[in-house]
Formats: structure tokens, C-alpha cells, sequence
């Protein structure tokens, strides 16, 4: 049976079982209706307008989180003094969309100029682009459009992180997703969604709506559950390290100036290169469902042999706010590899995620953080 047809079947089991769940404890009413409708969801129309609201509030004379980040980056990289720093930064404003204003800083970023007057152009453009975008104009703004429609939940997930907000989990097909279809995933997330729920004062399947807050905060909560719970009884240090490397990883790939994959949550390893202690960490961490092995496997680009594919367990991405949906994926190479899951390695990995990182944490000529972990 493939995925997605699996994926459909247990959602809608899923949908049933709530259903009867409900009706068994005395939410008859809810239990007709919908599931869905009790669940707050992100709106992702106008370019996802909505979102600001959970956003602080920002005075008109403060710099958005972004455009500062930005501002030093050009003063290290281009040597550029405060006026021109300025001019670039004001013609990229989108007012009163921060969505798409940092989508538009995203775009510049991963189109990273060489020089001032190239700077200046690119700023032009990605500004304008987003202000049509705003606007309805898609036509004008298409190549900014394109970008959302690949990058639009890591431009969501920096925008979070550079507001120093934690990253929104909503809507029962999410709850669904980060479940992976077991039915034992999905009820423990829903308990600690209702238990925060009703902490905040709302009335859940009773009136209104879950609200995003209260869902994020509840799948963070089946995170730690998950993490805690599942304890492997033989190398569990070891194992659990390695599942934090890797999500790390993906985490400051997500996070960083240019990410080279959208939504990552998957990565792909040499198996028959790897040391044995490699393979039994992998091994186990598929056994208690840290890792999910993808049995498609993944085609190396170098060698073309078929390589072994894992994803995160979709539970754990909240605890490191990657992605729950499987869209990206990262190749692996067997020095890294073996750093991240085998303990004699180990003292290899700073100075190998520092060099796999580099190029993608900063823009060139910029001071590279020694610690990755720090993003």
C-alpha cells in the first residue's frame, strides 16, 4: 500500500475514532460534527496576512528583527556604510505585511549580491515583487511567488525564530501529519491539546475553536512525551545524541541565510560505508521510532548507487520546530555520518558540521559562527 493512500486511511480512521472518543465522553454534540472545525488552523490565503497577528506588535520607528539581521550582514559582506545600507532596506518594506516583507529578505539572501550597485537592483526587485504580491498582483510578483510556493513554511518558521516566538503547529490535518498516521501518536497529542486548551480558558469541543496557541503548545508537550517515553534500554545516551545532531541540522539549515532545501526533515546516508556502530544507531533509532526509514531509499548524485533514507519521527518536529511534512532531503556523507551516530567519532563533528554549514549559515565574506548548534 503507498503512502499518501495509507496517510488518507489512517486520517480518516483518525476522524472516526475522535468521533466516537468524543461521543463516549459526553461531547455527543461535538461528536457530529466535523473535527476539523474545532481545530484553529494558520490561513495561509493572502500569503499568510493572517499570521501577523500572532507576531508582537512592532513600532513604526523600530527595524523589523529580519532587517537588522540584514543590515549587518551587508555591513560585514559588502563593506556597505549606513546610507546605502538604508536606501536597500527601505525599498524592500511591505507595509503592514511582515510575511511578506521577510519573504522578500529571503529572496534577496538566497540571490546574495557581490557588490553595491548589484545590492541595490536586487533590493528593487524583491520589494516591488513583494509589494505586488500584497496587492494581488501576481503576474508582477511571479518569481517571489514561485519561491513562496517552495520555501513559504521555512519563511514561516524564520520569521517565528527572528520575532523570538516559537514556530504555530494548527489544524487537525497537522495533528494528523505529526501523528504519522498511529492512532496512539494522535490521541496522546490530542490529550495534551485539550489539557492546554481548557488550561487557557477556552471550552474545547464545547464552543469556539482550539486555538493555535493552545494546539502548538499541546504537540510540544506529545514531543517531550515522545522523547522521554521512548528510551531505548541498551546505548540510549548514544542513540539520543545522534537523533539531536541530525535534527540540529535540519533545524540550522532551516534557520540559516540561504536554506538549500525546503521544509527538511529527511536525510540520506552510504549504509554500507557507514562503521557498524553507524548502522546499529540508525538501526535503533528506527526500532523506537526516532527515525523513520523510507523503504524508496534515495539515489546518491556522485556514485548513483540507491542510498538509505530516513525522515525524523514527524512527533519530534516540534521539539526542534523542523517540518512535519516530508519535502526536503539532505545527503549525508560518510565522515558526517559516522560523526553524528557513532560514539568514536564523535569529536569529529564540529569542525565537519562547521565545514557542511558554512556556506549556508552566512553570506561569503561574513564571520562564520563556530557552533551551529547556537542557530
Amino acid at each position: 500500500m503507498n503512502h499518501k493512500l495509507l496517510k488518507s486511511l489512517n486520517s480518516i480512521f483518525g476522524r472516526a475514532l475522535i468521533g466516537k472518543r468524543l461521543e463516549r465522553v459526553g461531547y455527543a454534540a461535538a461528536a457530529q460534527n466535523e473535527i476539523d472545525s474545532y481545530f484553529e488552523e494558520l490561513d495561509a490565503r493572502n500569503n499568510w496576512r493572517s499570521v501577523d497577528r500572532l507576531l508582537p506588535t512592532q513600532k513604526d520607528s523600530q527595524l523589523a528583527p529580519y532587517h537588522r539581521k540584514l543590515a549587518a550582514d551587508l555591513k560585514t559582506s559588502l563593506s556597505l556604510d549606513a546610507p546605502a545600507i538604508n536606501d536597500i532596506l527601505d525599498v524592500m518594506l511591505v507595509p503592514e505585511h511582515r510575511f511578506l516583507e521577510k519573504a522578500a529578505a529571503f529572496q534577496f539572501r538566497k540571490s546574495w549580491p557581490t557588490n553595491r550597485n548589484d545590492a541595490v537592483a536586487l533590493a528593487a526587485t524583491v520589494g516591488d515583487q513583494a509589494r505586488a504580491l500584497s496587492l494581488g498582483d501576481r503576474d508582477t510578483g511571479s518569481d517571489l511567488a514561485s519561491l513562496i510556493s517552495y520555501f513559504s513554511s521555512d519563511i514561516l518558521a524564520q520569521l517565528f525564530h527572528d520575532y523570538g516566538r516559537r514556530l504555530p503547529y494548527a489544524g487537525f490535518g497537522t495533528m494528523v501529519e505529526l501523528s504519522q498516521g498511529i492512532t496512539r501518536n494522535l490521541l496522546v497529542n490530542l490529550k495534551h491539546i485539550f489539557r492546554r486548551s481548557r488550561f487557557a480558558g477556552e471550552e474545547p469541543f464545547m464552543s469556539g475553536v482550539i486555538s493555535v496557541k493552545s494546539q502548538s503548545d499541546g504537540v510540544r508537550d506529545g514531543a517531550s512525551w515522545f522523547w522521554e517515553d521512548a528510551q531505548p534500554p541498551s546505548g540510549g545516551l548514544q542513540v539520543r545524541d545522534a537523533v539531536e545532531s541530525i535534527a540540529v541540522l535540519f533545524r540550522t539549515v532551516r534557520l540559516s541565510h540561504s536554506p538549500s532545501e525546503c521544509a527538511l526533515c529527511a536525510f540520506s546516508v552510504p549504509w554500507d560505508l557507514l562503521s557498524e556502530n553507524s548502522r546499529r544507531t540508525l538501526m535503533v533509532a528506527e526500532n523506537w521510532s526516532y527515525l523513520v526509514k523510507l523503504q524508496e531509499g534515495r539515489r546518491n548524485k556522485n556514485s548513483k548507487r540507491i542510498d538509505a533514507l530516513y525522515q525524523l519521527g514527524p512527533m519530534l518536529a516540534p521539539r526542534w520546530e523542523v517540518s512535519e511534512h516530508r519535502r526536503g532531503t539532505i545527503e549525508l556523507q560518510r565522515d558526517l555520518a559516522d560523526a553524528m551516530l557513532d560514539p568514536a567519532h564523535r569529536a569529529e563533528l564540529p569542525n565537519l558540521m562547521k565545514k557542511r554549514l558554512a556556506r549556508l549559515v552566512k553570506p561569503s565574506r561574513s564571520d562564520t559562527p563556530t557552533d551551529p548548534r547556537l542557530i
